[in-house]
C-alpha cells in the first residue's frame, strides 16, 4: 500500500509562500480543496482511507425526469392565452404542465406577455403607417397618448372636392373607380321615379 505523506497545515503553506492564511484561502481555495485529504474520521491511524468508506466526490445527479424547458412556441402561446384573459390553471392544462411549473418557467410571459404583444402590434402599426397605410396612421393617431387625433389627416372628401376636372359631370381627381361608383350610387335615384320613394 502506498504511503501518504501527512497533511501539511495551512499555516505552514502560507508561511512557506510568505502570505497570510486568508490570502492563501482566497487565491488558492480550489487547489486546496482538491489537495485536501479526506476527513479524519475516514482515515485509519496510518492515514489510509478506511475500507467501506465512500470516497469524497461531487454528488452525482439522481436519475429521473429532466427539468422542463419551455419552447419558443409555448412561450408565445402563454402570452396569447394571457392576453385572452385565460386563468393560470387553464393555461397550464393547455401547455401540459402543472400550475407550479407554469409559474416557475413562464413567470415573465404571465406578467409581461400582454404588454409585449401590445408593443409588437404597435410596432407593426407604426411600420405600416410609415409605409403609407392610412388605416394604420389613423390608428396611431387615435392612441390614447397621441395629441390631436385624426383631425391631423385630411379627409378624402375635402381633398377630392377641391380638385375637379371638366372631363365628365362627376369625375374628380384623386378618386378611384370604386369611390366614384359609390358616390354615384348614392345619388342615382335623383331625377327618377325612385326619388319620391327613397326620400
Amino acid at each position: 500500500m502506498r504511503e501518504q505523506t501527512p497533511p501539511v497545515a495551512l499555516t505552514e503553506i502560507a508561511a512557506a509562500l510568505k502570505i497570510s492564511a486568508n490570502t492563501l484561502r482566497k487565491h488558492f481555495g480550489a487547489e486546496l480543496a482538491v489537495a485536501a485529504p479526506p476527513p479524519a474520521a475516514q482515515l485509519d491511524l496510518d492515514g489510509n482511507q478506511q475500507p467501506g468508506t465512500p470516497a469524497t466526490s461531487p454528488r452525482e445527479p439522481t436519475p429521473g425526469r429532466p427539468e422542463f424547458e419551455p419552447s419558443y412556441r409555448q412561450r408565445e402561446d402563454v402570452k396569447l392565452a394571457k392576453a385572452d384573459n385565460w386563468s393560470d390553471d387553464r393555461i397550464a392544462r393547455f401547455i401540459g404542465v402543472s400550475r407550479t411549473t407554469l409559474l416557475k418557467h413562464f413567470a415573465l410571459e404571465l406578467e409581461w406577455g400582454v404588454d409585449q404583444l401590445r408593443m409588437q402590434v404597435l410596432r407593426d402599426v407604426k411600420t405600416a403607417a410609415g409605409k403609407g397605410n392610412r388605416a394604420a396612421a389613423e390608428m396611431m393617431l387615435n392612441l390614447p397618448g397621441m395629441i390631436g387625433g385624426t383631425s391631423v389627416l385630411p379627409i378624402p372628401e375635402q381633398e377630392s372636392e377641391t380638385a375637379e376636372v371638366s372631363e365628365g359631370p362627376s369625375h374628380k381627381v384623386g378618386i378611384g373607380k370604386k369611390e366614384q361608383a359609390r358616390r354615384d350610387a348614392q345619388t342615382a335615384h335623383q331625377g327618377t321615379a325612385w326619388d319620391r320613394i327613397v326620400n
